[in-house]
């Protein structure tokens, strides 16, 4: 999945926490920033195999191989590990909402990558200025559910107004 997709998972799970916690913008912003914070690993990747440090690079050159850039400290086995920290820290320092706003986005984003194939069914690639940025029609359809259920949430909880 493309991280705008994860992004916005993230903020989804940021304002469902309103069920139990009081959330603010900043705090779905927090959720959406730990939700696509996953995909680094795509970057350490493309780092390792060319030698260049740069998210923009990543994301011209990763559009083919994205499935095959993961990297398994965060996406296989040790990712539960591996982002357990940060939130045992946010938790430990700032209580149980902030390491549920950092953790939870995590496992949201693994969950999805997993439900959710990997396919070129319908798949078009944009060009906005130098980057390419690959649609699927799962993504999209995706895309739309979560984007319509992420404004709901904010509303109804009050979060924006």
């Amino acid at each position: 999945m493309m991280p705008r997709t994860h992004v916005m998972i993230g903020a989804l799970v940021g304002a469902l926490l309103s069920f139990k916690f009081n959330i603010a913008f900043t705090d779905v912003i927090i959720a959406a920033i730990f939700g696509s914070f996953v995909d680094l690993d795509h970057v350490v990747s493309h780092w390792q195999k060319s030698g260049r440090l740069s998210i923009s690079d990543t994301l011209r050159v990763d559009v083919k191989g994205l499935e095959h850039s993961r990297t398994p400290w965060i996406h296989g086995k040790y990712g539960l590990i591996t982002m357990a920290i940060p939130a045992l820290i946010a938790y430990y320092f700032f209580g149980l909402k902030y390491g549920l706003l950092v953790y939870l986005p995590f496992l949201a984003h693994l969950f999805f990558d997993f439900i959710v194939p990997y396919s070129n069914f319908g798949k078009v690639i944009y060009k906005f200025g130098h980057y390419l940025i690959p649609v699927t029609f799962e993504e999209l359809i995706l895309d739309v559910f979560t984007f319509d259920l992420l404004m709901a949430s904010l509303i109804y909880f009050s979060i924006i107004a």
